[in-house]
């Protein structure tokens, strides 16, 4: 990997998912809500190809029916560029961008599910993104629960030791009051 950073120092900013045109520029499926910052001309990203990542300097940047188009410093040509498709491009993480109270996906995975009257009742496998709030699905002894990422439910966030802490209502998690 290129310059001083480490696989747990970066996130999954978006998916190559096709060229456009003949001058090295790709369509970029977003996975960050950051793409101003993350696309801006200048910035260091990596693609993952092969298990590799591949240290790229953004050249260009600019927004095409809902979806950033990058060009790559050294790939302004289609030949170039074109084995990417489908590769993912990661970013460092960057905690400047996120809120209070706002994580990265992937520091969330793998995190303990506290619930307050039942003690430890699983871990968090992955997250669903909805219109409405993201879903926390997590892997019980009893099988998979899906967590609504509300205050209603999710009473403390506590990222140093990795748990959640939640309040689960008859029926998410078993029949029992």
């Amino acid at each position: 990997m290129g310059g001083d950073v480490t696989m747990d120092e970066l996130v999954i900013v978006g998916k190559i998912v096709n060229t456009h045109g003949l001058k090295g520029e790709v369509k970029i499926l977003p996975h960050s809500d950051f793409l101003y910052e993350r696309f801006n001309e200048g910035n260091r990203l990596y693609i993952l190809h092969q298990n590799q990542t591949i240290e790229v300097k953004v050249k260009s940047f600019r927004m095409h029916k809902n979806l950033p188009l990058v060009v790559f410093d050294g790939y302004d040509n289609i030949n170039l560029i074109e084995k990417y498709k489908q590769c993912d491009i990661l970013g460092e993480k960057n905690t400047e961008y996120l809120d209070e109270g706002e994580y990265y996906y992937s520091d969330i995975i793998g995190c303990r599910v506290i619930d307050k009257q039942r003690g430890c009742i699983g871990e968090i496998t992955s997250i669903i993104e909805t219109l409405a709030h993201d879903i926390l699905v997590v892997k019980t002894t009893k099988g998979e629960i899906k967590i609504p990422y509300v205050d209603a439910f999710i009473l403390e966030v506590n990222m140093e030791e990795k748990i959640f802490y939640v309040q689960l209502i008859k029926g998410m998690y078993d029949d029992e009051d």
